[in-house]
């Protein structure tokens, strides 16, 4: 309001001034009076912009920062180019207004332009200053409404790519935790297929050729969007929308990549730290479907889907550890109990007990120091086993959880004793790999909190008794007896 009026009060000095100017039929005169009446503008518009716009704007631009409480939001501003063209043009305009309070030079050329300099100069710079102060407002008006802002932010991504535009993606990213909280969903959808389609066109590794820098900037954009969604608190919008992004890491290439399965991983620390039990739980749901329909074969190749399967499978339990880990027990109960119907199907549980006695095997012969790079638990510092113990321990719940969950397999298959391989070296370290595994069964039955909380039962002779009385005249072993024969 106090910008209308000035600029109401300078158009009548100027209509005044025309009048006036109107009246005298002198050119010199006309010429002078007419400067002194740019000159009045100016002294009226530069004033007023140094001492009073300016100083509220940039108040103005420093709030933006704690809007969407971003830090690069304020640098990302002072970039573009509407803010250095009007700070230019305010620096002009002040010498230009000490120039014409001093008194032009006189023009020793005839030339009505040259010698009506100052006064066309001065004009155009008025004009210029109108217009720059009311982009200069239209910007920030941009910026404080987060559609419009995001908006402009893809514009720029989209239209420069990643590598020109690195602070721009940067606090772009920093900014969709608020897009999420005052945008419908469709909206939200739209922002995030942006980084689906940057993922798709590998944008990431063509703007960073090292494969850990893509990996950096993969992490930074997935762990930033979802921790900042995550301190919003519970929200539905938000919610669907960290669904989303696991399920672009999971489904936007035909094989899932190691930087995806490394971003994957910190997505789920942090829904751990953050206590959302139930997204985990989403999560949880959403992979055990995938697994169940995930190929056999990859481009016609069998193997190569096997391992697809197998690496899946392998990740998903280390996820079970670090869950495990924590303690949170009526999270493992839900997440070793989700099973699909028709018919009931455990897709992220071990099939038979010698289905986990080689599933123990393997990750046993997994280097410890890989683990912790691959896994890495939170407030854990150097190495000490503690992701390979939990995963034991883990594995050891899951062998215990066969005795509970339904089975549409013939129990010889699922209670069945494995057939091992008639080699003393092999036949040795399957000794050794064993005795570990009756360890952590052993640490596992002597923790009542563990049995009750996430197998619901009192006690695992009541489990084994129930196992045998659903399937009457099955030979189904303890499973200590087991691990001893």
């Amino acid at each position: 309001m106090i910008f209308v009026l000035i600029i109401i009060l300078l158009a009548n000095t100027a209509i005044d001034k025309y009048n006036y100017l109107c009246k005298n039929n002198t050119y010199m005169d006309n010429c002078k009076n007419l400067l002194d009446g740019v000159r009045e503008v100016l002294l009226a518009i530069v004033p007023t912009m140094c001492g009073i716009a300016m100083p509220l704007l940039l108040q103005a631009i420093e709030r933006i920062d704690a809007k969407y409480q971003s830090i690069g939001l304020v640098e990302l501003f002072k970039k573009e180019s509407v803010y250095k063209v009007s700070t230019k043009i305010l620096v002009f305009s002040c010498a230009y207004f000490v120039y014409i309070i001093l008194g032009p030079i006189p023009s020793m050329v005839d030339c009505w332009i040259i010698e009506n300099s100052a006064i066309i100069i001065g004009i155009l710079l008025i004009i210029v200053l109108f217009v720059c102060f009311f982009l200069f407002c239209k910007r920030i008006l941009e910026y404080y409404n987060p559609v419009q802002l995001n908006q402009h932010l893809i514009h720029l991504i989209k239209e420069k790519g990643i590598a020109r535009t690195v602070d721009v993606y940067k606090a772009w990213i920093e900014i969709i935790p608020s897009i999420v909280k005052d945008s419908n969903y469709e909206d939200t959808y739209k922002t995030l297929d942006v980084i689906r389609q940057l993922i798709e066109e590998d944008a990431f590794e063509r703007t960073m050729p090292s494969g850990n820098s893509s990996l950096v900037y993969l992490n930074y954009s997935f762990t930033t969007i979802i921790e900042g969604l995550c301190r919003n608190g519970h929200n539905y919008n938000a919610d669907k929308c960290i669904d989303y992004l696991i399920q672009i890491l999971l489904n936007t290439k035909e094989v899932i990549p190691p930087s995806h399965y490394k971003c994957l991983w910190m997505c789920i620390r942090l829904l751990v730290q953050y206590d959302r039990d139930d997204l985990v739980y989403s999560y949880w749901a959403y992979v055990s479907n995938h697994y169940e329909y995930m190929k056999y074969e990859v481009n016609g190749d069998i193997q190569e889907g096997c391992k697809l399967r197998r690496d899946f499978f392998e990740f998903n339990i280390f996820v079970g550890a670090l869950i495990l880990y924590k303690k949170k027990y009526a999270l493992l109960n839900q997440i070793i109990s989700y099973k699909i119907n028709m018919p009931s199907s455990y897709p992220l549980c071990t099939k038979s007990l010698n289905d986990l006695v080689n599933w123990y095997k393997q990750i046993n012969e997994l280097d410890d120091i890989e683990l912790e790079e691959r896994f890495p638990f939170p407030d854990i510092k150097g190495t000490n086993n503690v992701v390979l113990g939990s995963a034991n321990r883990y594995m050891s719940l899951l062998f215990l959880n066969t005795y509970k969950i339904e089975h549409s397999y013939s129990l010889d298959s699922v209670f069945g004793l494995p057939v091992f391989e008639q080699n003393e070296r092999r036949l040795r370290r399957m000794d050794d790999m064993l005795s570990s595994l009756e360890y952590n069964l052993k640490l596992i039955l002597n923790d009542n909190l563990i049995i009750k909380e996430t197998l619901d039962v009192k006690n695992v002779q009541s489990l084994v008794d129930e196992c045998i009385q659903a399937y009457l005249g099955s030979n189904i072993l303890p499973p200590l007896e087991y691990i001893k024969c």
